[in-house]
């Protein structure tokens, strides 16, 4: 008779299997390195074999994380490996617009440095050159003046479309909202620190620029963003 005990790092072992041949499903395998020893009878006194199991691991990280709060660009780097040596694309995204791609290598360290104040940036690490599997995702986020639509692009359909725009100037100040539609004049949409509002004249094919102004005098641009409506 023999029996497999298995410990997980520096745990202390539990009873794995046992009988003298045989096999079973360890479905429990996490992040850790696990021993499994073979033991001859049931008394845990005579090694007859010993086997290491270490689970590959990604990772993707950003330091520093959140950067600096303020109004301009700040830094962040990005450290990542696929745990295998396999291939591994890192994508990312801000305030929940399309992906982009960032870097291409099993592992790496990269620096981003454009950061902006009040924006989340989700970096995904993916395995393979066409985004096959999501490895592993680290989202950095800096506080700091936010200007934010939602949907954005506006859903097509009959009639015009609505977003709603969500602002904060971060520090309890006045801050005033702008539009301008494809290139156009700009024209006072909101007024306060923060608040949320519907923009409910979204017309496809147009191209409406939001911009977070400090005070009221627009000497001082904060946040601005790009709203578009899809055609189909």
């Amino acid at each position: 008779v023999g029996q497999v005990y298995v410990a997980s790092g520096s745990g202390s072992e539990t009873l794995f299997a046992e009988g003298p041949s045989g096999q079973a499903t360890a479905s429990w395998i996490g992040d850790s390195t696990y021993t499994f020893k073979l033991y001859a009878g049931s008394s845990r006194s005579v090694v007859l074999q010993t086997l290491t199991l270490t689970r590959v691991v990604a990772s993707i990280s950003a330091t520093p994380n959140p950067p600096a709060p303020g109004t301009g660009l700040s830094s962040t780097t990005i450290a990542w490996s696929t745990g295998d040596g396999s291939v591994g694309e890192v994508f990312v995204s801000q305030d929940g617009a399309a992906e982009v791609l960032f870097a291409s290598a099993a592992n790496g360290s990269q620096v981003a440095p454009w950061i902006e104040g009040g924006s989340t940036y989700r970096f995904n690490l993916y395995y393979g050159h066409a985004r096959e599997r999501l490895l592993r995702t680290a989202t950095v986020t800096r506080p700091g003046p936010s200007l934010t639509a939602t949907p954005n692009p506006v859903s097509a359909g009959s009639g015009n479309g609505v977003t709603t725009i969500q602002w904060d100037t971060y520090d309890g100040s006045m801050g005033q909202v702008y539009v301008a539609a494809n290139g156009g004049t700009e024209s006072l949409f909101a007024q306060a620190s923060s608040g949320s509002q519907q923009a409910s004249w979204i017309q496809t094919g147009a191209t409406y620029v939001f911009r977070l102004y400090s005070g009221t005098s627009r000497a001082s641009l904060l946040k601005s963003l790009s709203v578009t409506r899809s055609a189909n």
